[in-house]
């Protein structure tokens, strides 16, 4: 956040945005964002329900009813920009650490994952003021779950690799 304000205070643009995907996954998102051309800093907070057909992707999950969710997601964005005015195509990296809950039956257990994805996208501004926009993007790399978490004596299996695919709504300020 400090580097998200020190940028702002150099005479970058600031922006907000939310990631319209954890709100159809009961969940919600929050972005703040930082042009300094031709890159972009975004630092979100999110959290959301993961959908049952991702927590059964890793076949050691699959069938047992195991229910997982994101509490608290804390992901720092770096991305440059091909064209001027921070618009168009981008590539980057995202840095993300969350707090998750699984639930088999009626007992639970915490634990944390960190990932690293390289994703690319558009950055788009539908109108001609430049200052709404829709980034759709998609991202895929490691994913680690720090502890390994148990219920029950089974155990909860991350994924070793994420592939994610969302959008970005947003807007931003001159």
């Amino acid at each position: 956040m400090i580097l998200l304000t020190g940028l702002a205070l150099a005479g970058t643009r600031m922006n907000v945005a939310t990631d319209v995907s954890p709100w159809f996954l009961d969940g919600h998102s929050v972005l703040l964002m930082v042009d300094a051309e031709p890159w972009r800093v975004s630092a979100e907070l999110w959290g959301m329900d993961f959908p049952q057909r991702f927590v059964e992707l890793n076949p050691a999950n699959a069938g047992e009813g195991w229910h997982r969710r994101v509490d608290l997601g804390m992901a720092l964005y770096v991305d440059r920009h091909f064209f001027g005015d921070n618009a168009g195509w981008h590539a980057g990296l995202l840095f993300n650490g969350f707090r998750n809950t699984v639930q088999l039956q009626t007992e639970q257990a915490s634990f944390w994952s960190v990932e690293v994805l390289a994703r690319g996208g558009y950055r788009w501004f539908p109108f001609e003021e430049g200052r709404l926009f829709l980034n759709p993007w998609f991202g895929a790399g490691p994913l680690l779950a720090v502890d390994e978490p148990s219920v029950s004596g089974e155990r909860y299996d991350e994924l070793p690799y994420q592939i994610i695919g969302t959008a970005h709504l947003g807007w931003r300020f001159r």
